[in-house]
């Protein structure tokens, strides 16, 4: 079996504890990439995603994998 392959077969054996720690408000803050400002979600003639809203692309997102907005 290659060398590389058999540590990471035997990875999970080497970790005795793993801790986790709730981010800060700043963290948090740091990490967003725009801000919703308009309670709308889906706009019912177009069935997309209203700018500024609950679902806008440009905050979460592209509504389909690998399908860019501005191009559609």
């Amino acid at each position: 079996m290659n060398n590389n392959l058999a540590k990471f077969i035997n990875a999970e054996n080497d970790f005795t504890a793993v801790s986790l720690k709730i981010a800060s408000p700043e963290r948090i803050a740091d990490w967003s990439n725009g801000e919703v400002t308009k309670p709308e979600t889906i706009n019912y003639r177009t069935q997309r995603s209203e700018k500024s809203g609950l679902f806008d692309e440009k905050i979460f997102g592209p509504e389909k994998d690998y399908k860019n907005a501005a191009l559609n």
